[in-house]
């Protein structure tokens, strides 16, 4: 019994380790402006299904505007503080400028279409964040 107990937490481990090697990626990183200035420019790249999250804060009533160039294989949604879902309306898009319901912290989420994803594609990307 001890044999089959540790036989079977071995390919548990086992199992465990070769989902974690093939997960997909999601990454956080904030947000800064330089000091006396209102938007950031950041590049980067995703491959197949990762996620990454861009956050930032800001005050009820501001205005975001969120754009992606380089690419229109990357798609994002902004998502408002204390939020799971997109906000209505900004979802999937490209670029996209609203004024923000909520004084918080904000999450833009960056993905790939699922046909682009799939294929195992790695856009490159450059998005550009404004808050006035």
């Amino acid at each position: 019994m001890k044999r089959s107990a540790s036989t079977l937490l071995a390919f548990a481990l086992a199992v465990g380790s070769a989902a974690a090697i093939g997960a997909d990626q999601h990454s956080t990183h904030s947000v800064h402006f330089a000091r006396g200035t209102s938007a950031s420019t950041i590049s980067g790249s995703l491959h197949g299904y990762d996620t990454v999250n861009y956050t930032l804060g800001a005050s009820a009533g501001q205005t975001m505007t969120v754009s992606i160039s380089g690419t229109p294989d990357v798609y994002f949604n902004v998502i408002a503080p204390g939020e799971q879902y997109a906000m209505e309306g900004v979802n999937n898009l490209q670029a996209w400028t609203g004024r923000l319901p909520a004084t918080g912290t904000y999450r833009v989420e960056l993905f790939q279409p699922r046909a682009q994803a799939r294929r195992g594609n790695t856009p490159h990307y450059t998005v550009h964040f404004q808050i006035h």
